[in-house]
């Protein structure tokens, strides 16, 4: 019997490799899998206050860090998370300590679950945030040089993209491709409206991050997403923003089903719920960012979403 452990413990992990090691071959960087924390982060700079996150440096890893291919300096670091990261409230305070070993070292960390190795919208999740990240590294070298306005915001979906037949291009979003055929279904007359509404979910005690979407298809049949990421800390992209461009891939994908004769729509005492939690949600001040379409549900004024506590 071998005495020796694999590194890559799953089948995610093993998949999540594989994709960062195309940006490693083609940036030159170099991609470390399960580095622990103490090699990547400074232990003697941690805050005084927090003697126990010293030890806790030395005990734990980092499932990925990509690192420099010139200065040897850690640029980012990728955490694959379970379910556990979700629901066991020790893990849930691990993570938070070295979230906040991390975020004290300027170290990007972006924590993932399983499906963002696999192909959803148009590429995997993980492969587009990471994108992300070098974009924004590009984007801040040009501001250096004197090619951007310092004063010019990055934003990720700035940027333009071919389609995958050569036709045309489109924003470089991860719901830009779902965007369009939304559009291209409500000029057609499928769908009464082109795009859901979406409300980011302010993150909740390391629950993580929420979007939530709907869109009326026809009387009395609506289409709702909910979308739940893992909170991180990352460059290039938030997680607000990702969980709002998978909401409406997933309202997208719910539309062609609706329209192929699938029962995937949501009758109005589920509309009628779902509009009360958002309510409830902006009422306790806990939607930070909505977008799409109208604040009314179409149907019925009961369905009436009021912004008047919005944002606060």
């Amino acid at each position: 019997m071998s005495k020796l452990r694999p590194v890559m413990s799953n089948r995610y992990e093993k998949a999540a490799d594989e994709l960062l090691r195309t940006f490693s071959a083609d940036t030159g960087d170099r991609l470390v899998p399960k580095m622990r924390l103490a090699d990547v982060v400074d232990i003697d700079l941690l805050d005084d206050q927090a003697p126990r996150d010293r030890w806790f440096a030395l005990s734990t890893h980092l499932d990925f860090v990509m690192l420099d291919q010139d200065s040897g300096l850690p640029k980012f670091a990728v955490e694959m998370d379970g379910r556990q990261h979700w629901t066991d409230l020790g893990q849930r305070r691990r993570d938070s300590i070295k979230d906040r070993i991390c975020e004290d070292a300027e170290l990007p960390l972006l924590r993932v679950t399983s499906n963002f190795v696999t192909a959803s919208g148009r590429w995997p999740l993980l492969s587009y945030a990471v994108e992300a990240f070098y974009r924004s590294e590009a984007f801040f070298e040009a501001q250096e040089n004197g090619l951007v306005p310092y004063d010019e915001p990055f934003y990720h979906g700035s940027f333009i993209t071919p389609t995958d037949d050569g036709s045309g291009a489109l924003f470089s979003t991860f719901d830009a491709v779902a965007i369009q055929d939304l559009w291209k279904l409500h000029r057609e007359g499928r769908l009464p409206r082109p795009l859901p509404n979406v409300f980011r979910v302010r993150p909740e005690e390391d629950r993580g991050v929420r979007a939530i979407a709907y869109l009326p298809v026809a009387k009395d049949r609506y289409l709702i997403s909910e979308t739940r990421v893992r909170n991180f800390r990352f460059q290039g992209i938030s997680p607000h923003d990702l969980a709002e461009e998978i909401c409406v891939v997933d309202i997208a994908n719910a539309a062609a089903d609706w329209l192929a004769g699938k029962p995937v729509a949501y009758n109005s005492t589920a509309m009628r719920n779902k509009a009360a939690e958002i309510q409830q949600l902006i009422d306790n001040g806990q939607v930070g960012g909505a977008s799409g379409g109208s604040s009314n549900v179409e149907g019925s004024e009961e369905f009436t979403i009021q912004f008047s506590n919005f944002g606060r």
